[in-house]
């Protein structure tokens, strides 16, 4: 199986350093937030192989579902991380007010790539990991820090969600995550 880490927003690979060291061999997919998402998932799909397990954290989750759904002949399955499947509202805002940058408009509440995730079946075995320890700024009620737990849980079924108490950034060093990942692993 090969195992394919997906960073998030305003982050880079380095996120997985951690993670990496205690699964073993992968490898990470490296997107940029100033380019065009299509260009982001194109790049993406030219290192996916056949039998591929993605894990993608906050954004990278997002990133993941489409990869699944534009190669269900490559990817047997995936983890999400912190994601927000329902947008954040700090993206809305920065819309608002013309923020240029490609992922505001990504992970905005009303975008096409979070309501697909929300209204059409993962397209291969999913697992939801979702984040419920922080504080948010915005005040959008239980949240990691970053994004709101029930944004977190709009994932369409049918998946596995598995709650931890970690904060947004603070799961990509728990061995709960490392686990969840080696277990997928030997089951797939």
């Amino acid at each position: 199986m090969n195992i394919v880490l997906i960073h998030g927003a305003n982050t880079s690979p380095i996120c997985w350093n951690w993670v990496g060291s205690n699964i073993g061999q992968h490898v990470c997919a490296e997107w940029d937030i100033l380019n065009d998402t299509e260009y982001n998932l194109e790049i993406m799909e030219q290192r996916l192989l056949s039998n591929t397990l993605l894990v993608g954290h906050s954004m990278g989750g997002l990133y993941a579902w489409h990869l699944a759904q534009r190669n269900p002949n490559k990817v047997i399955g995936a983890i999400s991380v912190a994601t927000p499947w329902g947008g954040v509202i700090q993206a809305d805002i920065l819309n608002f007010f013309g923020h240029p940058m490609p992922w505001s408009r990504m992970v905005a509440r009303h975008s096409q790539w979070t309501i697909k995730c929300r209204t059409q079946e993962p397209p291969v075995p999913w697992t939801n990991v979702i984040c419920t320890r922080g504080f948010d700024f915005f005040g959008v009620g239980a949240n990691d820090g970053v994004v709101s737990v029930k944004s977190q849980r709009q994932l369409a079924l049918p998946h596995d969600d598995i709650n931890f108490y970690y904060s947004h950034n603070e799961v990509l060093q728990s061995k709960e995550l490392v686990d969840i990942i080696l277990q997928r692993k030997l089951n797939s």
